[in-house]
């Protein structure tokens, strides 16, 4: 056989190997992961007893931890028992396979107390980027959840506004046009134009960066006005 053909069947059967394990890894946390979704915190805590490792280690095959899938499941009070379990290094270092943080997840779903009780045990996370854009939790909220306004005015009154700078990347752009954007879709709330221009005071210069999508702030104001809203 072809040496460099047996060394790629080497690299493949690893490969292999390693899904299995991963697979059989996962496998014992299959009711874990029920009872999290439940809101069953009795017998989940019980499985943490027995595994400590669980509180922290992926547990599905999103990437996602414990406290990823109790906050999609909309269960603040198992929320806040992890987060007490877990130091403050840990809370850093979890992501899902998408990279997507914890505080990144409150984002996405618009859990504001869920969000308050991470941020106050580890308020670094409001500045560590999720997602392939890199985007940070107050971005993500106006990005992926138009209608969270009340999230985005908390995850911004926590949020050290240097990292909205031009010079730190598309998050400052990205936030001002999603302002002026969830303006659009909600006619009725002030408070996004507010955000806006809270950050372009502190950087003016956002008036013109891109955003993720290339889209610069002023853009996006005109585009908005053409259509009346602002009119």
């Amino acid at each position: 056989m072809n040496f460099k053909l047996w060394i790629f069947l080497l690299k493949i059967a690893r490969v292999l190997k390693n899904l299995a394990g991963i697979r059989s890894e996962l496998r014992k946390y299959i009711s874990f992961r029920q009872n999290l979704r439940k809101g069953n915190w009795l017998a989940a805590n019980q499985f943490i007893t027995s595994c400590p490792e669980a509180k922290s280690a992926i547990i599905a095959n999103t990437g996602s931890t414990a406290l990823h899938i109790a906050i999609l499941a909309g269960d603040l009070n198992i929320v806040k028992e992890l987060v007490n379990k877990l130091p403050t290094d840990k809370l850093l270092e979890i992501k899902d396979k998408d990279g997507n943080t914890v505080l990144g997840y409150c984002a996405l779903v618009g859990n504001t107390e869920m969000a308050r009780c991470i941020v106050d045990k580890c308020p670094n996370l409001l500045g560590i980027a999720n997602g392939p854009h890199g985007l940070i939790p107050v971005v993500m909220a106006l990005t992926h959840n138009s209608n969270s306004i009340a999230m985005a005015q908390y995850l911004i009154s926590k949020t050290d506004l240097k990292i909205l700078s031009p010079r730190k990347g598309g998050n400052g752009a990205t936030f001002v046009t999603r302002c002026i954007y969830s303006k659009a879709f909600v006619p009725s709330v002030c408070d996004s134009i507010e955000m806006a221009g809270y950050a372009l005071a502190k950087f003016p210069t956002l008036v013109t960066a891109l955003d993720i999508e290339n889209e610069s702030p002023v853009l996006a104001l005109a585009s908005i006005n053409l259509k009346g809203i602002f009119l």
